[in-house]
């Protein structure tokens, strides 16, 4: 069976750039494009051109043709030709109905693109016919990932197919986003660090590693892994992305600005690259430069509630509250709302002064992330405009057990003194100095 450069990590297939050559498409004089169709390594522009060459010429058996569109299918996915390959693959089908290959094809790409229930159907049908490794696992991390298996039932395809081909660290590499996704992030950094093992130059771990690393805070460990993956593949845009956030919170702005300008010009319809650039232009002193980008960012690739959320932020920043506002509210009135939607909306709503739609959002926060200190804070704020004194105390003191940084105990007792509540100010001032 060919693979011919299968390119996934976690649910995602990334592109590779097509090469122009004028070189002849066959280097050796012994080659075909038989041959050189289903053998070579060629970049995937010049792999299609052959492969339909081979295609063209006639001689060639059954399975010898069902061998070309094979590889022809893979060459289009690697050019991001997804439709292409899925229709290579069903004529490899229609030809032959049993084709294992055409089934695996096929199964990656409804895998990519989260249809994972007829991923399962896909490779489930394949294993029937002929088992391998890569449809194990493909199985395996369909039924995770469809809720049809848990943790331990969907790792044991995962495992097995390491078992049979110890060299195909993607099962490793998948397993890792999965435990990564169900909050397991010491255990995901395991295996892609296991996968590097295998393959140190591994772009996919490299990046995976990183990225683990900075979903724990763990910003400087996550810088040499997400370089190495960029050094591995310097047009690696996900890995770009990642180093602009990794460099922004390790106070980098410079370094950050250049890779969010990559990805900004390499994905021009994508909200990615604009934030990371308008995140890089806020901290070098360019805020207002971050919000005509953002603004105009949003008029180019239309709606996108990401972008929104930071040109909302940015605005907020420069107390522009009522048309931050104006567009946090458009995240929530499509429905699209998360948790950092909400709690923008109640800081907003509280510095206008309108509590309740601050009460609104706060709960909406608290009800996705219950735990969370900033939300508790608002909280607080909150009930010391509805009046609730006692349980706003309350409220910040659980903010406090909880993380939160005790300077903020200053604008909450001048809150409490705005509303003319001077001896409970005072009790808990001297309640937290007798803390200290």
């Amino acid at each position: 069976m060919t693979y011919r450069a299968l390119i996934l990590i976690g649910s995602l297939i990334f592109p590779v750039v097509a090469l122009s050559s004028t070189k002849p498409l066959l280097t050796n004089s012994q080659d075909t494009f038989a041959s050189a169709c289903v053998g070579s390594f060629e970049p995937p522009d010049r792999v299609v051109e052959i492969c339909q060459k081979a295609l063209a010429a006639s001689g060639a058996s059954t399975n010898q043709r069902l061998e070309f569109m094979n590889s022809l299918a893979w060459a289009y996915s690697d050019l991001d030709r997804i439709q292409d390959a899925e229709e290579t693959f069903k004529t490899m089908l229609n030809q032959d109905a049993k084709s294992t290959d055409a089934m695996d094809g096929l199964a990656w790409i409804k895998y990519d693109r989260g249809d994972y229930a007829d991923a399962v159907e896909l490779f489930g049908q394949a294993m029937e016919i002929s088992m391998n490794a890569r449809a194990l696992a493909g199985l395996g991390a369909s039924l995770l990932r469809a809720e049809q298996a848990d943790l331990e039932k969907g790792f044991s395809y995962l495992d097995t197919a390491m078992a049979i081909d110890p060299e195909f660290s993607w099962a490793l590499r998948e397993k890792a986003w999965i435990l990564n996704d169900h909050g397991r992030h010491e255990e995901a950094l395991e295996y892609f660090k296991d996968a590097l093992d295998v393959n140190p130059d591994d772009k996919f771990a490299q990046y995976g590693a990183a990225y683990v690393l900075s979903e724990m805070d763990r910003w400087e460990p996550a810088l040499p892994f997400v370089s190495r993956a960029i050094e591995l593949d310097p047009d690696y845009i996900s890995a770009r992305s990642r180093r602009s956030l990794i460099l922004l919170y390790l106070d980098r702005p410079k370094q950050a600005l250049k890779d969010g300008q990559f990805v900004m010009k390499s994905l021009p319809d994508d909200a990615d690259g604009y934030v990371r650039v308008a995140r890089a232009f806020d901290d070098l002193g360019r805020r207002e430069d971050a919000i005509v980008l953002l603004s105009n960012a949003n008029a180019q690739i239309g709606y996108n509630s990401y972008l929104i959320y930071w040109l909302s932020t940015m605005l907020f920043y420069e107390d522009r509250n009522a048309k931050a506002l104006a567009q946090i509210n458009r995240v929530v009135a499509k429905g699209d709302a998360d948790f950092f939607d909400y709690h923008l909306q109640s800081r907003i709503a509280v510095d206008l002064g309108d509590f309740e739609l601050a009460r609104q959002a706060n709960d909406q926060a608290l009800a996705l992330e219950d735990d969370d200190i900033w939300a508790r804070y608002y909280d607080a704020r909150i009930l010391v405009a509805e009046g609730e004194f006692d349980k706003a105390e309350i409220e910040f003191d659980r903010a406090v057990a909880a993380g939160l940084p005790r300077k903020n105990l200053k604008d909450f007792l001048s809150v409490l003194v705005g509303e003319g509540r001077f001896m409970q100010a005072i009790q808990m001032r001297v309640r937290y100095s007798d803390m200290e």
